[in-house]
């Protein structure tokens, strides 16, 4: 199973279209504010394969919904089916409810806390807004000494520095260096803002790097290293090269403090990160900003703290936190815990935060069905077309646990928030059209 890692093109291509993201801060819009997208890299476990050609067309069987065009069941009634379909499995949680007023209008083992993959990047992004304002910055830098002959690389944790990025900064580090007469330098990198990286809690030992970087915050055109702050090192110090500037040694060090600034750049907004791994489900930029939530608040950026701070912003946000366990910010854990309760509710309370909901909302943000991000080639069977466009949901993949977690606008006019989220089907690929299909019928749409 691959997958080409989407959340960096999206970035890159996003100057162009940033008047369309609805981050406002102050009355301006957020630009995206970065570069050219890598090549494709694998993640082997969480992005599904494609479709097999026997479950592009299926024809429901009797335990499957039957969506026809003389389809006069209530929206309740099609959802009672679809989410008893036996392709689900017995470890389904589901919910559905009406946006507006919070009702519950669907609800199978409602509390059920299941591994929701990644649909945890929900948590994330709601704990990142809640926390942090939509147009902070992260910061790289380049800081020099009293004689030029050491510079430091200082990241900032900034998941979306581009190579090209780098390479700026280290031609105006060579102008520096010229004007100071210096033609020799030693580069070091500075990557102590997050501690050494661990493995979460529930992280196959497979995951790294295809799936995930190791968590530091430096990190280079979303490459896949397992030492993202040396490969930054070396990236740097190669321009360098190139430019005449010779490099003695590339090595790990602490920048000293009041060490003068060459240059910097800063990242994207906040907000911009947020959305772009809603929409791309980008496990590299999530685990990122899952840091840097807690060490907003002063928490540190260790497992340990990231997740409880996590925790404790839905807590103290009202979201149901039954059963809940986090130990990523990714939702690639094994050990990670959400039910289909905690997810509605946590998009409710999106729903009505003006600043969660800017993020939610954007038109880069949650996927599309039919159209954008991880949703852009789903619902394609004869009994889910008719939901393109009208399903806007987060997506969740391991091997073993399939979640979709959004919001279904009604062909009556109405808005319903739903969760499913389903562990050890026997046939994941059916599990998950199940799954598009239970979507569908929250709209309540019938095949044209």
């Amino acid at each position: 199973m691959s997958a080409i890692r989407a959340g960096r093109a999206v970035l890159a291509s996003a100057a162009a279209s940033v008047a369309a993201l609805a981050l406002v801060a102050g009355g301006s819009v957020l630009p995206a504010s970065a570069e050219g997208p890598p090549g494709p890299t694998s993640r082997p476990e969480s992005s599904p394969p494609p479709d097999p050609p026997s479950h592009r067309l299926p024809q429901p069987s009797d335990g499957q919904l039957a969506l026809t065009a003389s389809d006069t069941r209530t929206i309740p009634q099609r959802l009672a089916a679809a989410g008893a379909d036996p392709a689900l499995g017995s470890r389904v949680s589901a919910v559905v409810l009406d946006a507006t007023t919070g009702a519950v209008i669907y609800s199978r083992n409602s509390s059920l806390a299941l591994m929701p993959a990644s649909n945890q990047k929900l948590v994330t992004a709601f704990v990142a807004i809640s926390t942090m304002a939509r147009d902070k910055t992260l910061t790289t830098q380049v800081r020099t000494n009293a004689s030029r002959n050491t510079v430091w690389l200082v990241g900032g944790g900034d998941p979306a520095l581009w190579v090209t990025k780098a390479r700026e900064m280290a031609g105006t580090t060579r102008s520096a260096l010229v004007a100071a007469g210096v033609r020799t330098v030693a580069v070091r990198v500075d990557d102590t803002l997050f501690p050494p990286p661990t493995n979460a809690t529930g992280w196959k030992p497979s995951y790294l790097p295809g799936d995930v970087v190791p968590v530091r915050p430096l990190v280079v055109g979303g490459r896949n290293a397992m030492d993202t702050g040396l490969d930054a090192g070396v990236i740097f110090a190669n321009e360098l090269k190139r430019l005449g500037i010779g490099v003695s040694s590339t090595i790990r060090g602490k920048v000293p403090t009041g060490a003068p600034t060459i240059v910097s750049a800063t990242s994207p907004y906040i907000g911009t990160l947020t959305a772009n791994f809603i929409n791309t489900s980008d496990n590299d930029y999530a685990e990122n900003i899952h840091r840097h939530s807690s060490l907003t608040v002063g928490k540190g950026a260790t497992w340990t703290a990231a997740n409880a701070h996590a925790l404790a912003v839905l807590k103290a946000r009202g979201v149901n936190t039954t059963g809940v366990a986090v130990h990523d910010g990714s939702g690639l854990s094994r050990s990670d815990r959400a039910s289909a309760a905690t997810m509605t509710s946590l998009l409710l309370r999106a729903k009505r935060d003006a600043a969660v909901a800017q993020v939610f909302n954007a038109s880069t943000s949650m996927p599309t069905a039919g159209v954008s991000g991880s949703l852009r080639t789903r619902f394609a069977t004869a009994d889910t077309q008719c939901a393109r466009g009208k399903v806007r949901a987060k997506t969740g993949w391991l091997s073993d646990a399939i979640a979709l977690s959004g919001t279904a606008y009604g062909v009556d006019g109405r808005e319903r928030i739903f969760s499913i989220i389903e562990n050890g089907a026997a046939d994941p690929t059916a599990a998950r059209l199940a799954i598009e299909r239970f979507a569908t019928a929250a709209t309540g749409c019938n095949p044209a």
